[in-house]
Order: C-alpha cells, then structure tokens, then sequence
C-alpha cells in the first residue's frame, strides 16, 4: 500500500492500474482538502444520484453532466462544455475496430486545455463488454495531443492516463462519495485531483499541473 500525508488517505483506498502518481507529487498537487461542499450542494449531489441510481439509462448523461459542473465546477465560467452532437468531428478519431471515436462531453478550458469525459453505458469500467470505452478513449488519446481523459458510467469515475507505451488510472465508485455526515474523504480526493486548477495550463505551451506530475 502507498503511504501517504493523512489528510490522501483517500488515495489508498481508490481502485488503481499502473502507476499514475507517487506519494511525493500526489502530496505536492494535493497540499490540502478542498473545501467542503455546502449543505445545499451536498442535498442537491445526493438527489442527484438518487435520480440516476432509479433509472440509469434515462438520467447518465444528465448525471455526469451535473457531477462535472457542479461537483467538481468545471462550468461555464472558465470554460465551456460541447455534448453529443456539440462535440465537433474534429475531435473524432478512428479506432483499429474502424469504429469513430470522440468523446461524449467536452470542456474547453483556457490555453486550450480540453477535459474529454467518455461516458460508457456498461455496469463495470474496464470489465467484459466494458473494456471497450476503457480501449477506445486509450486510442483516442494516444492519437491526440492529450493524454488525459476521464471514463465513466455514472457509478464509476475513472482518470485515465495514455503515455506512449503505458498507462494508468485510479478509479472513484459513487458509493464511496457519502457518509453519515456529509461528503466523504473519496470524494472530497475527487474533487482534488479532478477539478480545473490541475487540468488547465497555466500556458499555451506548459502542460497542466497533473500532467507534469504524472510525466514526472
């Protein structure tokens, strides 16, 4: 198990594949917890995930929508989102299945710093039918100039990592988001490592923050 600060004991308790960071630059990306959400929000997330809890397949999309604006607060704000068919044919990739790949949702963020949220209807990331998602967003990065990427299917949450010749991920599960008071300590690493500081350049020309770490 990787040791780590207390206030990232969320970090062990996380899914992982590969390596995807250290205890020393999860440590530096990380200094702090975020600042919890308020009450409100907290009761606004839980209906949420009630709603797509009852019917999956009607209210995914909407689910993970509402999680990365305003859970994690990738919004409008400092960036904008494309959805389905927003999301424009030049960011569409062939896979080696011949297959058209691009991402389900799309935040655009300053210097160019694009979030792609691939979105699998599957029950299980990464397992049976659900390696598909997991190998065409790996190929669609790999042909891109990003290397990073998040998968999910509303009741997993995945960062994702494509280097040239290996990756790596850790993996969130919404049931892991709540305790008896509040937002837990997984969710709150969620919001950490999966929120706009660390994922927009600070350049046109400088990777962001969690790139370099991982590049690290």
């Amino acid at each position: 198990m990787t040791t780590v600060s207390p206030h990232l004991d969320w970090w062990n308790s996380l899914r992982h594949g590969g390596l995807l960071l250290d205890p020393t630059r999860l440590s530096a990306l990380v200094a702090d917890a975020p600042e919890p959400l308020s009450r409100f929000e907290q009761d606004r997330l839980r209906r949420h995930i009630d709603q797509f809890i009852d019917d999956p397949e009607t209210h995914r999309n909407k689910f993970v929508a509402f999680v990365m604006e305003h859970g994690l607060a990738f919004h409008g704000l400092n960036g904008y989102w494309q959805r389905g068919p927003e999301v424009s044919r030049d960011w569409s990739r062939t896979a080696i299945t011949g297959e058209t790949v691009r991402p389900q949702q799309l935040w655009h963020g300053p210097h160019k710093s694009p979030v792609p949220v691939f979105i699998d209807d599957e029950q299980k990331l990464g397992l049976g039918r659900g390696k598909r998602v997991i190998s065409h967003a790996l190929q669609w990065l790999r042909q891109t100039d990003n290397r990073l990427a998040v998968i999910t299917n509303g009741f997993e949450w995945r960062i994702v990592f494509a280097g040239l010749d290996y990756d790596a991920y850790c993996q969130w599960d919404i049931e892991q988001w709540f305790t008896e008071g509040g937002t837990s300590a997984e969710f709150n690493g969620l919001r950490s490592l999966l929120n706009r500081r660390l994922w927009t350049k600070p350049a046109a020309d400088t990777p962001a923050p969690l790139l370099t770490a991982i590049n690290d």
